[in-house]
């Protein structure tokens, strides 16, 4: 994990001659938040170059508001940013996707239907 303002080309692929396939960035919330804690300008440089359909483990770790989640929805629509459905399973097949989960076979998010 670290703070993708310190990422160059050149970093990055030093990284991965060494053998680093996944780099963990983390965001703080939305704009104004994030750049409260960091920096004017850091949700933009953070998120400019993450292309359309790309596996986002996580957007919010702790207990969101239901302003927090409509926000969330409200950035990810505004920008045209789609989660990665890697896998999808009735409710009745919950142990296989959790399966799936701990196997890491799915490449996205793991859906559970109800």
């Amino acid at each position: 994990m670290g703070n993708p303002f310190h990422l160059t080309d050149e970093t990055c692929r030093r990284m991965k001659d060494c053998g680093c396939v996944k780099y963990q960035l983390s965001l703080d919330g939305l704009e104004k938040t994030h750049d409260l804690f960091r920096k004017p300008g850091s949700f933009a440089a953070t998120i400019k170059d993450i292309p359309n359909g790309v596996y986002l483990p996580g957007f919010f770790s702790n207990y969101p508001t239901q302003a927090a989640v409509d926000a969330m929805f409200a950035f990810l629509n505004g920008h045209r940013i789609a989660p990665g459905v890697g896998a999808v399973f009735p409710f009745s097949k919950i142990a296989e996707a959790c399966a799936a989960l701990d196997e890491g076979t799915a490449d996205g998010k793991i859906v559970v239907t109800l």
